[in-house]
């Protein structure tokens, strides 16, 4: 029992520590990034730049342009699909979900997204150098397991996690899962957070390859076909989230690929003709290039 109590407080500092330690670098590296809001803000403004708004817009409208204005829309209004049109449907529902539940604490939508955005990314930090100091036998190791914690914050992308953007989300529970496979959690557990990073971001089904890796790790000598029969069904229930999502749409437009349908809107270029055209554009960078070609639409 002695040792038991003992373990269990270790483990309560290292996560008190953790969580520390996340709090001083989310502090130092966002302090630079909201400097680089501020000077956004106040010298770079553009009237296109607001997307559906005034120039003229506060300074915490800084952080919801673009997809925050489809994720603030999403909260105030809900969804809605208009076929062959730039339709909200295309952004997942776990953000501005959870968005959602902390406006209903009485803070202003826009508001509740960005404590949504820093608070995930917060946890997210906090996670990863749990990860770094515990799973990988880093305890002592303060200043090796805060590197990977620094290179996220402060890279340059990451004003995507301090805006109402799902990235910060979206970071938390996939660094989740990856604690939990290192510390070998039940499958169905790792299941339902895969399932919820699924209705995050589209891509978050990618990791349910990872996790076919794990249960093949993990697979037992005999019962084969037992093993497979469970491993199956846990793969399928790890796709809960986007699974969700897709009734939802079919409950409410008649349409569950919906979200899939309205990504043609989305494009600011010519869709290429056949399968071969497609792959060799993306063997050669082609989408990266046209960012930088002045005579494609595409340019900046």
């Amino acid at each position: 029992m002695k040792t038991a109590a003992r373990s269990s407080r270790v483990c309560w500092q290292t996560l008190r520590n953790c969580i520390v330690l996340a709090l001083a670098v989310y502090y130092v590296t966002t302090c630079c990034v909201l400097l680089g809001f501020w000077f956004g803000w106040r010298h770079v403004r553009t009237p296109s730049m607001a997307f559906h708004r005034p120039a003229d817009v506060d300074f915490v409208d800084a952080f919801t342009h673009w997809d925050g204005q489809w994720y603030l829309r999403i909260v105030e209004e809900g969804y809605q699909w208009i076929p062959g049109a730039m339709s909200s449907v295309a952004f997942f529902p776990a953000y501005p979900l959870l968005g959602k539940v902390v406006a209903a604490a009485g803070f202003e939508p826009r508001i509740a997204l960005l404590l949504t955005a820093h608070g995930t990314f917060l946890a997210a930090l906090a996670t990863v150098i749990y990860y770094e100091r515990v799973t990988n036998e880093k305890d002592d190791d303060v200043a090796g397991a805060l590197w990977p914690a620094v290179v996220l914050a402060a890279w340059p992308f990451s004003l995507f996690y301090r805006a109402a953007y799902s990235e910060g989300l979206f970071l938390l529970i996939e660094t989740l899962v990856l604690v939990g496979m290192r510390r070998h959690w039940r499958p169905a557990v790792l299941a339902v957070w895969i399932g919820a990073l699924t209705a995050c971001r589209s891509v978050g089904v990618a990791i349910v390859v990872a996790f076919a890796v794990y249960l093949w790790g993990r697979r037992p000598d005999q019962r084969r076909g037992r093993f497979l029969l469970v491993s199956g069904l846990l793969l399928l229930g790890s796709c809960w989230g986007i699974a969700a999502y897709a009734a939802y749409l079919w409950l409410r437009f008649e349409n569950p690929l919906a979200f899939v349908e309205t990504q043609a809107a989305w494009r600011n270029r010519e869709p290429l003709p056949g399968f071969w055209e497609k792959a060799a554009a993306l063997a050669t960078l082609k989408p990266a290039r046209d960012v930088y070609d002045p005579t494609c639409e595409c340019y900046w």
